[in-house]
């Protein structure tokens, strides 16, 4: 007779909140003193930015100090190797010039980050490479970014 029985069962499908996995990308030019106190400052307020934000969680943080020029830096590299791993789902910077100087350069490495899924947000200039619109403003941020290296290099020599 049990068998026969129609049970009432409800199913209640489990919630998950998947939420945006975001490393943070940081970089400062020299190793001066006063340079460490920047990169704190960097990291801070890129930290405020996630936990502002309900639906992303801090991987991790990625640094490096020195030039913007190449992105041949240590920190940058192993950033780029996570993202082929899919460590994480966006890269928070604080602007465009901590995140490359070289136009080239940045250009490719956002579209091969774009290519893996991976968004960069750059906070200053409040641009988002999953908006292929802001493309023409990406190039030209990094342009003056490079134009302002260049101009820098040439004062100090």
């Amino acid at each position: 007779m049990e068998n026969n029985r129609i049970r009432n069962v409800r199913v209640i499908p489990a919630h998950i909140k998947m939420g945006k996995r975001v490393a943070i990308y940081c970089r400062v030019s020299t190793t001066r003193g006063s340079q460490a106190d920047s990169l704190k400052a960097q990291k801070y307020g890129l930290q405020q930015s996630i936990e502002n934000e309900p639906n992303w969680t801090l991987y991790g943080i990625y640094e490096d100090q020195g030039s913007g020029g190449n992105t041949s830096r240590p920190g940058f590299q192993r950033m780029i190797w996570d993202s082929y791993d899919n460590k994480f789902d966006i890269i928070l910077v604080k602007s465009i010039s901590r995140f490359a100087r070289n136009a080239v350069d940045l250009l490719e490495t956002v579209n091969k980050l774009r290519g893996l899924g991976i968004e960069v947000v750059f906070e200053q200039e409040n641009i988002r490479t999953s908006d292929h619109k802001q493309d023409l403003l990406i190039a030209v941020h990094t342009a003056m970014a490079q134009a302002e290296g260049e101009s820098l290099s040439e004062a100090i020599k």
